[in-house]
């Protein structure tokens, strides 16, 4: 049977068509082979770095987890030996109250004494000057006399001497 030279044409096409396309699928199944091998490379790669980030993150969160303890730890510390202190000096401030009440209570009583002491010098002061004055008045008073005295005294030697200037019976005169 002799067939259509448009038909065996056509057939030839379709077989070429059809050889191009086969070859053209394994090429295609051979770039997909390839770039799948490279796609599984590529996460096998991924899945290793993502596996090494994972563990540098596991050790650099294990390091901060060390550090954070060693704060706490620190802080527990610090917080302890502070309380230790602050009692400390909760007590210290207590005694120095306490001490602050005793030498308020001393001031006031040497405050209470100061008071008494002046009120004494002031009485005592008062009690000299009254004893000046009435001690003033008898040395006036005593002066007085001894002036008065003085002058009896006086008028005394000289009506003395004066007698003692007249003459007697060969009329002397004295010369003192």
């Amino acid at each position: 049977m002799d067939t259509d030279p448009r038909i065996d044409a056509l057939i030839r096409t379709f077989e070429l068509h059809a050889a191009e396309h086969a070859a053209s699928e394994k090429r295609f199944a051979a770039e997909q082979a390839a770039r799948g091998a490279e796609q599984a490379a590529w996460e096998k790669r991924f899945a290793a770095e993502q596996a090494a980030r994972a563990a540098e993150q596991a050790e650099r969160d294990r390091k901060l987890d060390n550090r954070v303890d060693a704060l706490f730890h620190g802080l527990d510390f610090y917080t302890v030996e502070h309380a230790a202190r602050q009692q400390k000096l909760d007590e210290k401030l207590a005694a120095s109250a306490q001490q602050i009440a005793d030498l308020g209570r001393t001031v006031s009583t040497l405050d209470r004494r100061v008071t008494r002491a002046i009120r004494a010098g002031v009485l005592e002061a008062r009690r000299l000057r009254r004893l000046a004055a009435a001690r003033d008045a008898e040395y006036r008073a005593q002066m007085e006399q001894l002036r008065a005295a003085h002058a009896a005294t006086e008028a005394t030697l000289r009506a003395f001497i004066d007698s003692l200037r007249r003459g007697g019976n060969g009329h002397h005169e004295f010369q003192p």
